[in-house]
């Protein structure tokens, strides 16, 4: 058998201090020993390794007295693994060896979280395993029949349907679940994906009493796919005070008969509460679009139904459904089949018209070839519809792209890095020549080096201090407005100042005065609202591009 045992570990998970708690932890016991465990911590100031051990048979964690040499003869299996720091996440995959099937008792520790966290493993032996299920198999005529072959004998510890996934679940009626599920087939051959089951029939038994905590059960729902995983964590991570708390009503008394159910019933729950708390229209559409099995909505761009939808509630998915059909009818009926409305707002942005997945553009000083619309990838921009001009004419003469072919994140924050990139290539910068290591931090061959030794040379930038640009760091808007002046006199564009009349104006730093107070005057920048300008405030992708957009407007 394979044993990792570190005296030095046994001894020092011994003292645990309770800064952190394991929020999920699931395990898989195969046959023939082969187990996994994996699981999350709850908190970034977590500890950086985890503890496993693992009891003897017939040995339970209270027989440890906490001393190592007393302790190590109990235990079966020692060994620790460090936490992702990027997801908070452990794993352990091991084997165990044993004569019989039966259960033992194990243990997590850590040097940041307390209590331990205690398990129950399982060692199956390959042949009772295929025997139990040969035995259910058989038994498969009526529920009466299939209940009794699974509890004859060690048949449910064999099947894994003796780990319950909550002390409340309702075995019988999970076990009814289950069997509506695999009556008119057969239990898998593989003991985790039949133990995935019992686990997913136990969650639809637990909706259907109407007593569960999503966030404790995520790794279940993740049995039915990462598309599922992706929305449950767009619903448990929502700003919306009612977004959780609404999934669970959609999820909860369904009476849900059968595995198949709850899957369908876990993508009706989660259409319905995006819809609601879409956070961005483009959202819906692709919702919609990811469980078009559902749906058979194989499109995400048609953001004026979108619009219908956003944010309304509705009780099941056939009335969403519904009202999806009678607004995609309105809108072929009047010509008008995606995202229409019209930009504007503090930001400073001109309105323009848009239809479908195009944009208009007007004529007159613009930085983009005359043509008479640009194309829209972006599903993302109904939260900075005042942008939508700016996003749109940038992206179509290939300035600024999207985080991804259909994201632009608008809301995300711009390093100082990304937007002097921005910058230089919008000034017609980029094949300038340049002289590399002027400062510490910018690193050779890194994609950004070119930008920032170019617009250093240009007069355009300054770094954070004499030696360092403050690569990685959020620009400011009072720097973003810094730059933006220094790129315009560059090209003898000349601003008209304004009295710095923000009730934020003592707050500008000196170097930035005279920058923001043209750029105020000649209405490129504007305020926060109540008449505050935030300079020390981070800009995100949207205004960046507004900004960026108005300043090369001025230039022919």
């Amino acid at each position: 058998m394979k044993k990792l045992i570190a005296l030095l570990l046994a001894a020092g998970l011994m003292q645990t201090v309770a800064y952190a708690d394991i929020i999920s932890v699931e395990t898989e016991c195969g046959t023939d020993g082969k187990i996994s465990i994996s699981g999350t911590l709850d908190t970034e100031d977590i500890s950086s390794i985890v503890g496993l051990r693992i009891m003897k048979k017939n040995s339970d964690i209270s027989d440890l007295v906490g001393v190592p040499e007393k302790d190590l003869t109990i235990t079966e299996y020692l060994a620790q693994t460090e936490v992702n720091k990027e997801d908070n996440s452990f794993s352990f995959d091991l084997v165990l060896s044993g004569e019989e099937s039966g259960k033992y008792n194990a243990r997590l520790s850590g040097d940041d979280f307390a209590p331990h966290e205690q398990l129950k493993l399982y060692y199956v032996k390959a042949q009772d395993y295929q025997s139990a299920v040969t035995a259910v198999n058989a038994a498969l005529a009526d529920f009466t029949s299939f209940k009794t072959a699974c509890e004859t004998g060690d048949n449910a510890l064999y099947l894994g349907f003796d780990e319950i996934i909550d002390k409340r679940a309702n075995t019988e009626a999970a076990l009814k679940i289950l069997y509506n599920s695999v009556k008119n087939s057969a239990l898998p051959s593989d003991r985790i994906e039949t133990t995935k089951m019992w686990r997913e029939a136990s969650l639809a038994a637990m909706l259907n009493d109407g007593d569960i905590d999503i966030k404790a059960y995520k790794n279940y729902f993740g049995y039915f796919g990462d598309t599922v995983l992706k929305w449950l964590d767009f619903v448990l991570n929502s700003e919306a005070d009612n977004a959780v708390s609404d999934l669970e009503k959609h999820l909860i008394r369904q009476n849900i008969s059968t595995v198949s159910e709850l899957e369908d019933c876990i993508g009706e729950a989660l259409i319905l509460t995006v819809t609601k708390y879409h956070n961005g229209v483009g959202n819906i559409g692709s919702v919609l679009k990811d469980f078009s099995s559902l749906t058979k909505i194989t499109t995400n761009s048609e953001m004026s139904v979108y619009r219908k939808l956003a944010g309304n509630s509705y009780s099941s998915l056939d009335s969403l459904l519904d009202a999806y059909k009678a607004a995609k009818n309105v809108s072929q009926n009047t010509g008008n089949n995606s995202s229409g409305g019209s930009s504007g707002g503090s930001s400073g942005g001109s309105s323009g018209g848009y239809s479908g997945t195009q944009i208009t553009i007007p004529s007159g000083n613009s930085i983009v070839p005359p043509k008479n619309t640009v194309n829209m990838p972006f599903l993302d921009l109904d939260v900075v519809e005042w942008a939508y001009e700016a996003i749109a004419a940038l992206t179509d003469k290939g300035i600024i792209n999207g985080r991804t072919e259909t994201a632009f994140a608008p809301m995300d924050t711009v390093k100082r890095e990304e937007f002097v990139k921005l910058l230089v290539c919008a000034s017609g910068y980029e094949n300038n020549s340049y002289v590399s290591g002027r400062f510490t931090d910018v690193k050779s061959g890194a994609w950004y080096e070119k930008y920032i030794c170019i617009g250093a040379e240009k007069g355009i930038i300054n770094g954070v201090d004499d030696n360092r640009f403050g690569v990685g760091e959020n620009i400011s808007r009072q720097d973003m407005a810094v730059i933006i002046y220094r790129m315009l006199k560059n090209k003898g564009i000349e601003l008209t100042a304004r009295e710095l009349s923000f009730a934020d104006a003592e707050k500008i730093s000196d170097y930035a005065k005279v920058a923001i107070a043209h750029l105020a005057g000649s209405g490129l920048v504007n305020g926060t609202g109540n008449n505050l300008y935030n300079p020390a405030g981070t800009a995100n992708r949207a205004e960046a591009a507004q900004i960026l957009y108005n300043a090369l407007s001025l230039i022919n």
